[in-house]
């Protein structure tokens, strides 16, 4: 074998590699690469369903931008919940099948959330209210913090204040839970802001299943 064709063999061995370990860590560096358990994939309920667990390759439907979305056959249900909303009305995770739903769990001391509302205000505007539905549960509000916070920021949608602990396990504020037409928790980002395009692209992609 000449000089040459082994230096072409090994360069071709070379970027293997590469293209390997780039793929390897594309598929562990991604953003929301953990979810609670209680919505994780191939992993059994434990008693602290907040404790984060990774989501396996093999779990994974897509990833946008480090965002994993789950396959819907390994997707987990939300858990059932009823709140009643600042305004009076109901969340309730039952009557979730059928649209495609976001929760957006949220603080009023939070300045992610705070940053993230007018982008959520356009968002829920652009999508057919038939369609798509979006909530927001507010945790760790003392008593008169919502009115303040009320005053100077606009929900855009229907939300609930939680004394205790969130119906929907988070380990950071804001969690963005995206959740299909038949219930199923596909995307959960925790803990930081999201591009408005990986949202809609969530969202869109969801709506067309």
């Amino acid at each position: 074998m000449s000089n040459q064709v082994k230096l072409v063999l090994y360069v071709i061995g070379v970027l293997l590699l590469v293209s390997v370990i780039l793929n390897f860590a594309k598929g562990n560096i991604s953003v929301n690469r953990k979810i609670p358990n209680l919505y994780a994939p191939q992993y059994k309920v434990t008693s602290n369903p907040a404790r984060l667990t990774k989501v396996m390759p093999d779990d994974r439907d897509y990833i946008i931008n480090n965002y994993i979305m789950i396959k819907s056959t390994r997707a987990r249900k939300i858990n059932e919940f009823k709140l009643e909303t600042v305004d009076g009305g109901l969340i309730d995770s039952t009557q979730f099948p059928g649209k495609v739903t976001m929760l957006y769990v949220m603080g009023v001391f939070d300045d992610i959330s705070k940053l993230e509302l007018p982008r959520l205000e356009r968002l829920v505007s652009k999508y057919d209210a038939n369609e798509f539905r979006a909530y927001g549960i507010i945790v760790r509000a003392l008593a008169g913090e919502f009115e303040e916070f009320s005053k100077k920021h606009r929900i855009p949608f229907p939300a609930a204040i939680v004394e205790g602990k969130s119906p929907v396990p988070i380990s950071f504020i804001p969690t963005n839970v995206f959740i299909d037409k038949q219930g199923l928790v596909r995307a959960y980002v925790s803990g930081r802001e999201m591009d408005e395009e990986v949202r809609e692209f969530i969202i869109e992609r969801l709506l067309k299943e």
